[in-house]
């Protein structure tokens, strides 16, 4: 389907379609393609190999692809080096752009710097968009300028930050492409995963009062009241500014859900 001027959305740790501006944005231009690429670089590094680790990114994707078509896209997924594969993916498609979710990560953005000057030279823009924190670090710098040294006075500049607003997912006029063997792990994670199963977790949180007792027992390690929602966050499963809207924010929040947001 060359020709076709296809947007390319190059998912990495956003794994969700709600919340998500850069699939919001380029379903609202035209044919999107969604993929996802396996880079050796990142995942061979030695704490990318935990086999529970893999487990939970397969079912991850998974769970992506069924949403994603759900909403008339697909996922296609492919292995190799980022700006090799979004070329390559380019050609094949006729896409002019690539969007993403910004990462703001040292090697995130070393590799995002790297992807942008190869796509320019062929003609394919690049545009990594805000979507995963609640408040852009160029958002929060502080009296001087330059950012913030003590965590007190960057948290309450951090809290009076207005929440984003909310993005629901959209119908795509999607595309797809074969997708390569990714070679992951199969059988199921130690927690189910998807943006699905985040949502469960962090209505179970608030619905158990564990979220209003949080102050009190985030340090019991015998009752076990944190909200497990960490995996899901690193993924881009969830959003802290889900959690803060499911929590009650912008309203004035419970001492416990104050805590926890802290």
């Amino acid at each position: 389907m060359s020709g076709t001027g296809a947007t390319i959305v190059w998912f990495r740790r956003d794994l969700r379609v709600a919340d998500h501006p850069a699939l919001f944005d380029a379903a609202a231009s035209g044919p999107v393609l969604c993929v996802w690429i396996l880079d050796p670089e990142i995942t061979g590094r030695r704490h990318h190999l935990a086999s529970n680790r893999l487990r939970f990114l397969r079912a991850g994707l998974e769970a992506l692809g069924t949403e994603l078509r759900a909403l008339g896209g697909s996922l296609v997924l492919r292995k190799g080096v980022p700006e090799r594969v979004l070329l390559e993916l380019a050609a094949e498609t006729g896409a002019k752009r690539v969007l993403c979710t910004r990462e703001i990560s040292p090697l995130g953005r070393l590799r995002d710097q790297r992807v942008a000057a190869t796509l320019d030279r062929e003609g394919v823009g690049f545009t990594a968009a805000p979507g995963d924190l609640l408040a852009e670090p160029q958002d929060l710098t502080g009296s001087s300028g330059r950012g913030y040294l003590v965590f007190t006075p960057f948290f309450k500049a951090w809290r009076q930050h207005p929440l984003p607003s909310h993005r629901q997912a959209v119908r795509l006029s999607g595309i797809s492409r074969a997708s390569d063997e990714l070679d992951l792990p199969s059988g199921e994670p130690l927690i189910p995963a998807g943006p699905s199963a985040a949502r469960d977790a962090l209505v179970r949180f608030i619905a158990s009062g564990d979220a209003d007792r949080y102050g009190e027992l985030r340090d019991d390690l015998q009752s076990d009241a944190t909200s497990r929602l960490s995996p899901y966050l690193r993924f881009g499963m969830c959003t802290a500014t889900q959690i803060g809207r499911a929590l009650g924010l912008p309203n004035e929040l419970s001492e416990g859900r104050a805590a926890y947001w802290r």
